[in-house]
């Protein structure tokens, strides 16, 4: 992940079951393909995808 375009999280939280109210423990990922012909519109392709998984993982954290 450090060089790389690509981007990725994966986290584990507990999550009540709506049912029986019990903690279930949920595994949530997610990939971001860095599109390196961005480059020629200004944007680096590294910095968009692992700012995109950055936040997607600390939207999924708040919200759990």
């Amino acid at each position: 992940m450090e060089l790389s375009e690509d981007s990725y999280f994966s986290t584990r939280v507990n999550l009540e079951d709506e049912k029986d109210q019990v903690l279930r423990d949920v595994t949530y990922f997610g990939v971001a393909d860095g599109v390196g012909s961005w480059r020629q519109y200004g944007v680096d392709p590294r910095l968009f995808s692992h700012k995109l998984m950055k936040e997607c993982e600390n939207i999924l954290l708040e919200a759990c």
